[in-house]
């Protein structure tokens, strides 16, 4: 990974907690309603980021599992198709592995030699 594309991520992740920050002070006082939903809207967000700006298929993989991650979690918190989170929470460990495997595997063949 080049310095450039660490620094972007760090603005990049920095700008995401400076909103999320921001957010959290306007629900303390009173000036927003914050909810669950926006947490997974943040979540989707940063996966579409990931998923349009990332500079490599490990960036957007990361991306793609985010948004899957984020609607999995959504499905279960309104109880969409008889999925709830009490008891089906594992999906999400299993959407998480799913991730890490994807990513090995995209930087494994990315390192052979061609």
């Amino acid at each position: 990974m080049s310095h450039h594309s660490q620094s972007r991520d760090h603005l990049e992740f920095g700008i995401c907690i400076i909103l999320i920050g921001c957010t959290l002070l306007l629900d303390k006082t009173g000036l927003l309603f914050f909810s669950w939903h926006l947490w997974i809207a943040f979540v989707a967000l940063l996966g579409l980021v990931r998923l349009v700006r990332g500079p490599n298929a490990r960036k957007r993989i990361s991306g793609l599992f985010d948004i899957v991650l984020a609607g999995a979690l959504y499905a279960m918190l309104e109880h969409m198709w008889g999925l709830n989170f009490f008891t089906h929470w594992p999906i999400l460990v299993i959407i998480w592995g799913l991730a890490v495997i994807c990513k090995y595997a995209v930087q494994t063949s990315n390192d052979q030699p061609k």
